[in-house]
């Protein structure tokens, strides 16, 4: 994934190029499985998607979106995808492509609390709804009557958190944390389990959070550390990466911070695995330091159970 023409798929032996790609950038991926993957991204400058049949890539199709952020083919056979300019979240099914929102309202209704208000909407300081600006990166359907999606919210100062939720398209109020930190990730295990991942406003504010069905709680344990993508295991095994590598939570809630087999720094930006026992984490190595600091070549790290190997 990244700014090139290129995917990279692992055989089971090796990383390869995955053949004729078509797209120019990658933002986002959802492998259903080895004869259904879908990817996100440009294509000419324009939003695209492609899919993988097992054999070979179809030709981009160009949806009328600005910017892709994230991809998920859900149970109920549609796409959900965020547009992160847009700041919008989308169904795609066939040909048809509808937004997750409520009714456009007109004018300024008058409200005492965000909750009264519609979504792109927060209650102001002079007692109405106004419109706010968010850039959504993540998104996670069960189907349409469960949707999240989770980003940054523009509005206010500093920028926080968005997080929403959707049931049949209709926005839902969320009781939640998200003013503490600007949200980049979610990983859905079920309806009643739900974690989420992100960038912290200040220190004293959790960087993981997570929705057991009725709540969202924050989890302090972690030490301060940007969450850029995680993912996680029944039971409460959670893998987060980020720029200072990867942290891990135990089934007992306990994190740790791991060594990775290369000198860093690194930007991992991305975390998936089969079992606790087997998780791969990439991104890219750097050099300089944190206000000049240049790519220098991408990295892929496996996760066995017991210590990271770099593939």
């Amino acid at each position: 994934m990244g700014g090139g023409p290129q995917l990279v798929h692992w055989n089971g032996t090796e990383c390869v190029q995955s053949p004729d790609f078509p797209l120019a950038e990658v933002f986002a991926l959802d492998a259903v499985s080895a004869t259904e993957v879908w990817a996100a991204g440009t294509k000419a400058g324009l939003a695209a998607i492609t899919r993988f049949d097992g054999t070979s890539w179809s030709a981009p199709e160009h949806p009328d979106l600005n910017e892709i952020m994230d991809i998920q083919r859900a149970p109920d056979g549609a796409l959900y995808l965020v547009d992160s300019k847009k700041g919008r979240a989308f169904r795609k099914e066939g040909g048809t492509l509808t937004m997750l929102n409520v009714a456009v309202r007109v004018g300024l209704p008058p409200c005492a609390a965000d909750s009264e208000c519609g979504y792109g909407e927060r209650c102001t300081t002079r007692g109405t709804c106004e419109s706010s600006t968010y850039t959504h990166l993540a998104i996670h359907a069960f189907g349409l009557e469960n949707v999240w999606v989770a980003g940054v919210e523009y509005a206010g100062d500093p920028r926080t958190g968005a997080l929403h939720r959707f049931v049949n398209g209709v926005e839902q109020s969320v009781t939640s944390a998200t003013d503490y930190l600007q949200l980049h990730a979610i990983h859905a295990l079920s309806p009643s389990d739900i974690w989420f991942g992100g960038t912290q406003v200040s220190y004293e504010y959790p960087q993981v959070l997570h929705w057991d069905g009725e709540r969202l709680e924050p989890d302090y344990g972690v030490e301060s550390f940007n969450v850029i993508d995680l993912h996680a295991f029944p039971g409460g095994q959670v893998f987060a990466v980020g720029p200072s590598g990867v942290h891990r939570r135990s089934a007992s809630g306990e994190w740790t911070r791991d060594t990775l087999p290369l000198s860093g720094p690194f930007d991992l930006v991305d975390v998936w695995g089969s079992s606790p026992t087997d998780v791969w984490a990439v991104g890219g190595q750097r050099y300089g330091n944190c206000l000049n600091s240049f790519p220098l070549a991408g990295v892929v790290f496996h996760w066995n159970g017991t210590g990271w190997t770099l593939r």
